[in-house]
């Protein structure tokens, strides 16, 4: 598809974006700082494991792939921690323990305040939302990723389901 770079790219070609050609002084073999953004995750408080399962496993295979002048860090709760540490190997990644969100207030300000305090903080290059919300604002330095699971919020937001289907939850 067209990117910004206003060309079609081939299949398989990787075309710059402005956000690649930001980060041109790292070559391919190093210097990246990659984050991973956990602290949101709740296990004890989901009734799905989709989401969680994708982000330890995620974390698990992630260290392993490192150059070695490529450096990684989690920002993760302790009841995530859990679950990844056991599966890391001996290719540790820098790991910064944060309390668990408890409700909508502390989710929102640690998503879209604690997020972007902790990329400043650690210089990350690329940060990583693997459950599929990005900052309200991210710094320019910092590439960032959100894996989308499913279209829901899209949904909603079209307000397919209904004026009765929104509410705060649904609207985040």
């Amino acid at each position: 598809g067209s990117g910004e770079t206003g060309r079609d790219a081939s299949p398989g070609e990787i075309v710059a974006t402005r956000a690649c050609r930001r980060h041109r002084r790292h070559t391919y073999d190093g210097g990246v700082r990659y984050g991973l953004y956990l602290a949101d995750l709740r296990p004890a408080k989901n009734d799905s494991r989709g989401i969680i399962n994708y982000a330890v496993g995620l974390a698990s295979e992630l260290p392993q792939l490192l150059r070695p002048s490529e450096e990684l860090f989690f920002l993760v709760n302790p009841e995530v921690w859990a679950e990844i540490h056991p599966t890391i190997g001996e290719h540790a990644p820098t790991v910064d323990l944060v309390s668990a969100p408890t409700g909508i207030i502390s989710r929102l300000a640690m998503d879209h305040v604690g997020s972007i305090r902790w990329v400043l903080r650690r210089r990350l290059d690329v940060v990583h939302f693997p459950k599929g919300h990005l900052p309200l604002w991210t710094p320019r330095r910092a590439a960032t990723v959100a894996t989308v699971h499913d279209d829901i919020p899209v949904r909603y937001a079209r307000n397919e389901f209904g004026a009765g289907g929104r509410s705060l939850k649904s609207l985040y």
